[in-house]
């Protein structure tokens, strides 16, 4: 958020917003024991797409500059998304090693 320019009193309300979210999981009619969730955006939350996809697109950016990776001609494929899922696709072993490492990499620098 801060790259985006993000500070102040709206980085603070921000931060207060995900803070010590207390929850609950709904699942075939039974609600579970509350508790926190500690990383993550809420569940259905109007800006959890766009905090997450703006989370994830240094990665995504990042690997599709590595040239590494599946491709469809020439369009590169090599990380498909879809709702709060990454997918890394290569047709070697060791290019998925490559890609493996450059996400555990970008991860670390965006902490």
């Amino acid at each position: 958020m801060y790259h985006d320019g993000i500070v102040g009193i709206m980085w603070l309300l921000l931060r207060n917003m995900y803070r010590n979210v207390i929850v609950k999981v709904k699942w075939n009619n039974s609600i579970s024991d509350k508790f926190t969730q500690e990383i993550g955006v809420r569940q259905g939350a109007k800006l959890s797409t766009v905090l997450y996809k703006r989370y994830n697109n240094n990665i995504l950016e990042a690997l599709e500059k590595s040239n590494i990776g599946a491709r469809i001609g020439n369009i590169n494929v090599v990380a498909p998304t879809c709702v709060d899922d990454i997918s890394m696709l290569a047709n070697k072993e060791h290019e998925v090693q490559a890609l493996l490492e450059s996400n555990f990499q970008n991860r670390k620098l965006c902490r």
